[in-house]
């Protein structure tokens, strides 16, 4: 969990606008609802194995309803844990253990489908204090709600670039100590 307040306040200091002068709570809140969409459709495109949710969907006649929060596939295994692959053709007459996604249905020969999948990211609102993320990524959320707060879209950029090598550590478990978690993206 991320405590939005020591979060938010980290960037006020980063930023020298302590006293709330420059950027307004609204503007805050917006940046990080951006930055976080823009972090989590990364995630999901290149299919980083981070923030991913599981949900068991029961078929009826090759039919699946997806989660509400959907928003990509990361893998999807059948009710004996094997994996089933994305179909080539999307024709439910021709799928062999595999599947297809469309609009909000799943499509499958399967009766049961384990899908591990990337969830549309939770807005935040003004009176949220808490958001529930890994607290090594604080540092790179700071970073990258700075950058954008300040128009620095080389810093984003950057921050982005960068996912890929920032989630194999973080999955990984071998951070090294002096590993760019923070103040290591270029931002200003």
């Amino acid at each position: 969990m991320i405590n939005l307040a020591e979060l938010f306040s980290a960037i006020r200091f980063s930023l020298r606008d302590t006293g709330k002068q420059r950027v307004s709570d609204v503007e805050l809140v917006y940046a990080f609802n951006a930055f976080n969409t823009m972090v989590m459709s990364r995630i999901s495109r290149e299919k980083l194995p981070l923030m991913v949710q599981y949900e068991t969907i029961y078929m009826y006649d090759g039919e699946g309803t997806l989660p509400s929060d959907y928003m990509g596939v990361y893998k999807v295994r059948d009710g004996n844990n094997r994996e089933v692959t994305k179909a080539r053709y999307e024709d439910p007459s021709r799928l062999s253990n595999e599947y297809f996604i469309e609009g909000e249905f799943i499509y499958s020969d399967r009766d049961e489908l384990k899908i591990a999948y990337y969830p549309v990211p939770k807005r935040i609102d003004l009176s949220d204090t808490y958001y529930d993320m890994n607290p090594l990524f604080f540092d790179m959320y700071l970073d990258g709600v700075r950058s954008m707060l300040s128009g620095n879209t080389k810093g984003v950029s950057a921050i982005m670039f960068r996912l890929r090598d920032y989630t194999n550590a973080l999955t990984f478990g071998d951070i090294p100590n002096d590993y760019p978690l923070g103040g290591g993206y270029p931002v200003d």
